[in-house]
Order: structure tokens, then sequence, then C-alpha cells
């Protein structure tokens, strides 16, 4: 149930925030970075809690939650077509209602379960107005950063939290107990 209230207010944040959303996530503090993602933290300004963020390079119109990949499309929807490394391209499906009207197409389900899986996403999108647009997406520090938002991003000594070539000191794996990671997780960025 919380994974559907968080994708259905991060669906109305994408709506609402069409030209604001690099100003958003801008202000927010990035606390975690691997490979081609960064994890950026806010607070709910209702209910006080963390609020993850994956964002591809600096490009904010590829954005990555608990449960899905959003890319932002600009051009008016209509088809997609999805290819994980060198595997076959998928068949080409139409948009859904939700992709046209928030002008992202979502990746989840059995897809993004595929995504963990992959080193490289590729994208095609037909559009009513740019024609075909394609996406080319190294998923270099996909997994890492999928830990540290499943895991609430946490702030670690205000550093980002990632593990180094001998993984991370004591004092930091202390820190994120503290934080209620759970052992897992911990050892998910660390090792």
């Amino acid at each position: 149930m919380r994974s559907l209230i968080n994708k259905i207010l991060f669906l109305i944040f994408l709506v609402f925030c069409n030209t604001s959303v690099n100003a958003a996530l801008d202000s927010d503090t990035e606390v975690f970075k691997s490979g081609n993602w960064r994890v950026l933290r806010s607070t709910d300004s209702m209910t006080d809690k963390a609020v993850c963020t994956g964002v591809y390079k600096d490009r904010y119109g590829i954005q990555l939650s608990e449960t899905a990949l959003y890319i932002r499309v600009s051009g008016g929807i209509e088809s997609i077509k999805l290819r994980f490394d060198s595997a076959e391209p998928q068949s080409l499906k139409p948009a859904r209602e939700i992709e046209k009207k928030i002008r992202s197409i979502v990746i989840e389900g059995s897809d993004f379960a595929q995504l963990k899986n992959s080193s490289r996403l590729r994208v095609q999108i037909g559009t009513l107005v740019s024609g075909v647009v394609d996406e080319d997406i190294d998923l270099n520090g996909f997994n890492d950063a999928l830990a540290n938002i499943n895991s609430g991003c946490p702030i670690v000594a205000d550093k980002p939290v990632k593990a180094n070539a001998k993984g991370c000191s004591d004092a930091a794996k202390e820190k994120m107990k503290l934080q209620k990671m759970k052992q897992s997780q911990i050892d998910a960025i660390c090792n």
C-alpha cells in the first residue's frame, strides 16, 4: 500500500512540475552516488518522512523510485519499445493513458525487475510531435542506488553512503545501524 501511495504521489508530482522538477531536485541533498546514478533526499513537509529519488547522471527527466523507473518524454508519447542488454527488443506496445498524461514512460513490474539484472537499457519512444526518441541508459550503479532508496536514503555524517574498495568503516556501519538500516542493506552498500 505504501509503495502504491508513493507511486501515485510521484506521478502527481511529475504532472504538476513539468519545468520545476530540476529546481526542486537541485535543492535536495545528494546522499549517495554509484556509477551513473545519484540518490537525492528531501523531506515530505506533511509527514516529515524521507523522500528518496534516484537520478541518472544529471538528467532529472530520468528518475528512479523504489518500484519504477520514469523517463520523461516531450512530444506526446504514443508507443514504447524496450531492449535490455543485447537481448531481442520487446514488441512495440502502446503507451498507457497515465504515461500520456504525465509525459513519462513508467518501467515497472517485470520490466523493472529485469533492470536489476541488466547493464544497459535501450528505449525507443514513438511520439506525436518529435517522431522517434531513443534513450540509451547505462545501468552502472543502478542496483546500488536502488538499494539506497529502499533503505530510506540515509544520511551518514552528511556524506553520501557508499562503499570504497575496502568496504565501509565500522563507524560508518554503526551510523547506518542508527538510521535503522537492516544488516542486509548495510552489507549490500558496503560490500
